[in-house]
């Protein structure tokens, strides 16, 4: 219930916070919410620990703040299809082994520690639980999802909050 301004209005490439990740789910709610192609609010990444392309969510083109972000409201304009990078903030779903391919299993959830995102013990504990279900949704990209990781958002560090094992979908 938090305004988005702190988090969702400071999105940029290479900054504090990038652009979240874009899963094929994700594209389908997307397109189907607002009527647009996927290329009207999508733009193609490299995943450098993958070698695979992967999606993330187009920016503001202001160059500032998500595309969907109503600057008048100051609220998601897409709130009830937003994408599960977003639907998990301040959590996350990492993979840190050295050879990302060699542990399918290995998978954390971390908790960035995102100053400005105070959130209370029941939600965080709420967002666990949806994490652990996004991994259904998530699905074939949870590898690009999991190793694909903006190096300015590390800059404010994150804390391994659960060690999820499974098998990969």
């Amino acid at each position: 219930m938090c305004s988005g301004s702190d988090c969702c209005h400071v999105v940029k490439e290479d900054g504090m916070i990038e652009p979240p990740f874009l899963t094929t789910y994700d594209l389908m709610q997307i397109s189907s919410a607002t009527g647009l192609n996927i290329e009207a609010f999508s733009e193609k990444r490299k995943n450098s620990h993958t070698g695979n392309n992967i999606l993330i969510l187009k920016i503001h083109p202001d160059g500032h703040g998500c595309i969907f972000f109503d600057r008048n409201d100051m609220r998601c304009g897409i709130y009830k299809s937003r994408p599960i990078d977003c639907r998990l903030w301040p959590l996350d779903i990492r993979k840190f082994a050295t050879n990302v391919k060699s542990d399918p299993a290995d998978y954390h959830i971390v908790l960035y520690k995102f100053p400005e995102c105070n959130l209370p013990e029941k939600e965080l504990s709420l967002l666990i639980k949806y994490a652990e279900q996004a991994v259904k949704k998530i699905g074939e990209e949870l590898l690009d999802f999991a190793t694909y990781s903006p190096k300015t958002m590390e800059t404010f560090g994150f804390e391994r909050i659960k060690l999820l094992r499974f098998d990969s979908p």
